[in-house]
């Protein structure tokens, strides 16, 4: 259902999903909160390469999904920094765009109610891919 509001911003979206995910246990409402926090700072981050890929995939023993984009990307440095609350990193244009500095720390926040974690693999001016990884039933039930 959110394909539209990506589209109608100018995004191309591209969808991969595995075929081989598990069930896994929440609250469909904090975790589709969780990924349209990713999606809208993929947007945000994002204004000149209006590309974002989100996958599904098996890792372990999790199922993860995964939101990148092709924007301004974050520093190593910040990479543990950018889940606390308030927090902004210091680079780019990221004090231009409109934010409060609480989206990945309500997403962190979500993953730790789910006994879940989150990842992020970003390089400056590369682009940045945030991972949400949720404890397969099966095996947390083994």
């Amino acid at each position: 259902s959110y394909f539209f509001h990506l589209k109608d911003k100018g995004f191309t979206c591209e969808f991969r999903k595995d075929p081989n995910l598990g069930s896994v246990s929440g609250d469909h409402e904090s975790i589709v909160e969780a990924l349209i926090n990713l999606l809208d700072n993929a947007m945000k981050y994002s204004q000149i390469n209006k590309q974002i890929t989100i996958r599904t995939g098996v890792e372990g023993k999790f199922n993860f999904i995964e939101v990148k984009d092709e924007g301004i990307g974050i520093a190593k440095k910040y990479h543990v920094e950018i889940f606390d609350q308030f927090f902004r990193a210091p680079t780019g244009d990221v004090h231009n765009t409109k934010g409060s500095g609480l989206g990945l720390t309500l997403v962190k926040k979500t993953m730790d109610a789910h006994h879940g974690k989150i990842k992020v693999d970003s390089i400056p001016g590369k682009g940045s891919a945030f991972r949400l990884y949720f404890p397969i039933m099966n095996e947390v039930a083994r």
